[in-house]
């Protein structure tokens, strides 16, 4: 992926890396920097090659360039963020639990720029509370922004209706009464 992580008008070279089943799946962040292509140190990612999904990029909370890798695991999403820390520290940020989400039944979400502020969110969704008890699982997608030194604020919640590709942005008043 060609993306400029560090701000200074050139694309960086971002090459995500399979280092086998166990190793897992690596990042590796090439800069073009005094006239020389150098290479970051590689960075762990916390799936494997095979299980990787998107790659998306775009900027955080606090204006830091970043890019995010989203994988499978079981029955979850794992997302992993990646900065560049100076000109050619490639380093991920510590999401904690935001980092997981319930993989979707019927849809995929990945982080996107949901409440167009011109940031990434990133989804974590919930499974809603059945309204009657032969009703299909629903789920409620809270959306945060995160900074660069994962610090994380809600900024919207949603609910998804993947088979007709529509999703409903929900008041912050229907968040306790929503089945």
């Amino acid at each position: 992926m060609l993306t400029d992580l560090n701000h200074d008008g050139a694309k960086e070279i971002l090459c995500l890396t399979d280092s086998g089943a166990e190793a897992g799946a690596g990042a590796v962040c090439y800069t073009y920097i005094d006239d020389q292509l150098k290479a970051s140190e590689e960075v762990r990612l916390s799936g494997s090659y095979s299980s990787i999904l998107k790659v998306c990029q775009g900027t955080l909370e606090n204006g830091v360039a970043a890019a995010t890798v989203t994988s499978s695991d079981d029955n979850r999403r794992i997302t992993d963020v990646l900065i560049l820390s100076g000109k050619e520290e490639l380093t991920t940020v510590d999401c904690g639990a935001l980092g997981i989400s319930a993989q979707l039944e019927d849809g995929a979400l990945y982080p996107t720029d949901i409440d167009g502020d011109g940031a990434l969110e990133i989804p974590q969704a919930a499974e809603l509370p059945a309204y009657g008890k032969d009703d299909g699982t629903e789920w409620v997608v809270s959306w945060y922004g995160l900074t660069s030194q994962g610090a994380s604020t809600l900024k919207a919640e949603t609910y998804h209706s993947f088979g007709e590709g529509w999703y409903l942005e929900l008041p912050e008043a229907w968040q306790a009464s929503v089945t």
